[in-house]
């Protein structure tokens, strides 16, 4: 029997609540039940929202329920979360929020023995709905309001104080509760701005060049970009602002060598290749031999001829590769500069990312290794620990007299590194940019 949409977003916040990625969770409801359009809109939008709502939605049934939150069934729970969602921040009919959600009890076989959870579901519900939707009072300091309010766990909104302040902290939170917007790359080997403009345009997809970035559309949150023609012949990708920024600041060249240490599924390596006018060489590297091919396949989509992908440890010294005019280490990370694309990481033990400078710095000294002198070596994350950022830059400096900091471009702002938070309406990220004496 086919599965609702809410059901759907039920079960999947009860699989990433148990460590999945939402992301993947969605791809295997797609694949399992075929879902229209429509219901895949709906059950990703419920599940994302909900995901970066927890807290705040937490906060509101714990003024309706007698039942601590904690100690709440955890089907019931995801059922709850999912029902207020609706009711405080979409457009679904208050009756069919509330209806739906107590169907689902009745429907779910671990719960349909006791009739009292359908009727407490339908009874915090409707105490909500009688109370006109109000918001319970707020208690604490500005650290606990502001955890309630942005949906951020206490140890987390404390990073982002240290990495940005109290006001960049609270300004990137509460943006990071907007809609992000879509950002294109131009394939400048197929298409050109313009001319992919007007084809958007015809399939009703508004798109506009984005002042810093060349070759950068901003599209909003369209989600039929994968359906249509332009995709399919290769004309653009997915990217991030963020993340052409990070291209940018390589300032690869036609006819060079690059190496991209950590480059599944691709997106740097596409764009870096269309700068280069697709001559040259990019070796683009990843550990995992499935993600390699995520890179053979996009390079051939986009008609990319200068990239070899190739499966290899970037920790993991000896490699011979000979030497590169340009490397990019753009590093795993905590993801702390993507919670508005992927909220799940607000939830996450600040203690889980302990042993990740060890790692990035590792695999910047060891690619650091194939550096031509005079090359250019970008080290970037989507992070805004510093921590991740600036304590393994500095310690690389320290460490190795032979490297000293370059400056990025002016759409950067110059300087040696860029801290990037909200004011660009992109991902969260950290750029620097190294470079390897003449002897």
């Amino acid at each position: 029997m086919k599965i609702t949409p809410r059901q759907a977003a039920v079960n999947a916040l009860m699989r990433v609540e148990q460590g999945s990625y939402s992301n993947l969770v969605l791809e295997a409801y797609a694949k399992e039940e075929n879902p229209s359009p429509q219901e895949r809109a709906f059950a990703q939008a419920l599940l994302y929202g909900v995901l970066e709502r927890r807290l705040t939605l937490d906060h509101i049934l714990s003024g309706y329920s007698k039942v601590p939150v904690g100690k709440m069934e955890p089907e019931i729970r995801a059922i709850l979360r999912c029902a207020l969602y609706q009711l405080a921040y979409m457009d679904t009919p208050d009756s069919a929020a509330v209806n739906e959600a107590v169907g689902l009890v009745k429907a779910t076989p671990r719960l349909a023995f006791n009739p009292r959870l359908s009727g407490f579901v339908n009874g915090v519900l409707r105490g909500y709905l009688r109370a006109d939707k109000a918001f319970p009072p707020l208690k604490g300091g500005w650290e606990e309001r502001l955890s309630v309010e942005t949906a951020c766990p206490r140890p987390m909104l404390r990073l982002y104080v240290e990495a940005l302040g109290k006001k960049g902290a609270e300004d990137f939170l509460r943006h990071s509760l907007t809609v992000s917007p879509n950002y294109l790359r131009v394939n400048t080997k197929r298409t050109t701005d313009a001319e992919l403009i007007q084809w958007l345009a015809e399939d009703d997809i508004p798109a506009a060049p984005d002042p810093l970035v060349p070759h950068c559309l901003a599209v909003g949150r369209h989600k039929s970009l994968q359906n249509t023609n332009q995709w399919e012949q290769g004309f653009f990708h997915l990217q991030d602002k963020s993340s052409q920024l990070c291209v940018l600041a390589l300032d690869a060249q036609p006819d060079q060598r690059v190496l991209d240490v950590c480059a599944a599924p691709g997106g740097k390596a596409f764009t870096a290749a269309q700068m280069m006018e697709d001559t040259g060489r990019i070796v683009a590297m990843d550990v995992h031999e499935n993600r390699v091919k995520l890179i053979r396949r996009g390079a051939s989509a986009l008609g990319l001829d200068c990239i070899y992908a190739m499966q290899g440890d970037a920790t993991q010294p000896g490699l011979n590769m000979g030497e590169f005019d340009r490397i990019l280490c753009d590093v795993p990370c905590s993801g702390l500069g993507v919670i508005r694309r992927k909220p799940e990481i607000k939830y996450k033990n600040p203690e889980e990312f302990e042993n990740l400078p060890s790692i990035q710095y590792k695999i910047l000294e060891t690619s650091a290794n194939y550096l031509k002198e005079g090359g250019r070596l970008v080290y970037s994350t989507c992070t805004l620990n510093p921590k991740e950022n600036t304590e393994v830059v500095d310690r690389f400096l320290a460490e190795h007299p032979d490297f000293e900091s370059d400056t990025l471009p002016e759409a950067l702002g110059g300087g040696a590194s860029r801290l990037i938070a909200h004011e660009l309406d992109s991902d969260g990220f950290f750029i620097a940019v190294l470079k390897k004496r003449m002897a």
